[in-house]
């Protein structure tokens, strides 16, 4: 699939407005684990320039916690595992209740939405900088619409009949992962800093 800049914009557009269109346009290129594989490094390694970025622009006050200085291939290598463990958590879960969703869809349609949040979070960061009294409110929405896109996301994948069992799937999944995660760098009180190349 080969799309021009403007036709991305479209598609990360739409991803947020009529998430299920996109999701069974992607889910019916059949593009395999593999090619799954190169969109989470992609996406990853973008994640690293731009959350780079957005910590030179917008620094986050770290004050009273012990700092974890990340290398960006570190950074990187993070996020690939991320964007993995949701494919897997939302893959595992969804199948328990039924679904039939197979981990090389899970994972195009995880780097995918890596790829739009992306996206999000530069337009949240431009909020903030030039209009900062809608940043909040622009957040907030980033969000909403995020977590919209994936509940339409797991209903595609898993075929599900309605998006409440997607919903439950989704939050299920994810609510023991993040409490899982939580709990560790709550213990050590880490906020991971990206460093220098």
């Amino acid at each position: 699939m080969n799309l021009t800049l403007p036709q991305i914009g479209r598609l990360c557009w739409q991803t947020l407005t009529e998430p299920d269109v996109v999701a069974r346009r992607l889910l019916g290129l059949q593009l395999g684990l593999g090619s799954g594989a190169e969109a989470v490094v992609l996406v990853a390694a973008l994640n690293v320039v731009v959350t780079g970025l957005l910590q030179t622009i917008l620094p986050v006050d770290t004050s009273g916690q012990a700092v974890v200085v990340i290398s960006p291939l570190g950074y990187a290598a993070i996020m690939i595992g991320a964007i993995l463990l949701v494919a897997l958590t939302v893959l595992v879960a969804g199948r328990a209740l039924g679904g039939r969703g197979r981990l090389d869809e899970a994972v195009v349609l995880i780097a995918w939405l890596e790829f739009v949040a992306i996206g999000v979070a530069l337009v949240q960061a431009l909020f903030l900088l030039v209009l900062p009294v809608f940043g909040v409110t622009v957040f907030y929405l980033g969000l909403a619409l995020l977590f919209w896109a994936m509940i339409n996301f797991v209903k595609e994948l898993h075929g599900f009949a309605n998006r409440a069992k997607a919903a439950l799937a989704f939050v299920g999944g994810i609510f023991v992962l993040g409490l899982v995660l939580g709990i560790i760098l709550s213990l050590f009180n880490i906020s991971p800093v990206i460093g220098a190349i």
